[in-house]
């Protein structure tokens, strides 16, 4: 081997060690961001709607729209893009600490600013008749205080719970 190659050899493990750390730099410091985020409601639940009854007439699934806000107190923008590195999979939403329904999102791309916040308009939530049904007098005066959400972020197929 020649000089030459050697140092090209050198030079390219350097280099991907050095990319490695960079990552890895950045994976912990996602990761710090997302233990702090928060998601909370922006709105009572909207469109509220019921899937196709079953044979007793019972509808089996609610469905329902909220929008939802994804707050960052820190001071480092939450900067997550494509490359199925990271996403915002699902959120699941509780009320009065009963869970009442399931947001599939699968959002690959989220930016929220520094010390800012993120809007998701419109976030259709499926929700099991039956817990609703169990609830139902105390929807009769929601108030958005009432609603929690947790969310499941996959890092680098590593899941990662914010809010609630």
């Amino acid at each position: 081997m020649t000089t030459q190659t050697k140092k090209l050899l050198l030079a390219g493990v350097i280099a991907i060690i050095g990319i490695g750390l960079i990552f890895k730099d950045k994976i912990e410091q996602t990761i710090d961001i997302f233990s702090k985020i928060d998601i909370k409601p922006n709105s009572l639940p909207k469109k509220i709607r019921f899937t196709e009854p079953n044979q007793l007439g019972i509808p089996q699934k609610i469905l329902f729209n909220i929008d939802i806000i994804i707050i960052n107190p820190d001071y480092r923008e939450l900067s997550v893009s494509g490359l199925g590195v990271a996403k915002l999979r699902d959120v699941t939403i509780f009320f009065k600490n009963v869970l009442i329904g399931t947001a599939n999102l699968q959002l690959e791309e989220i930016v929220v600013p520094a010390k800012n916040v993120l809007v998701l308009k419109d976030v259709a939530f499926t929700g099991n008749t039956l817990a609703v049904g169990q609830n139902a007098t105390s929807f009769l005066t929601p108030k958005i205080e009432d609603f929690k959400f947790l969310g499941t972020i996959e890092l680098l197929g590593i899941d990662y719970e914010i809010g609630a």
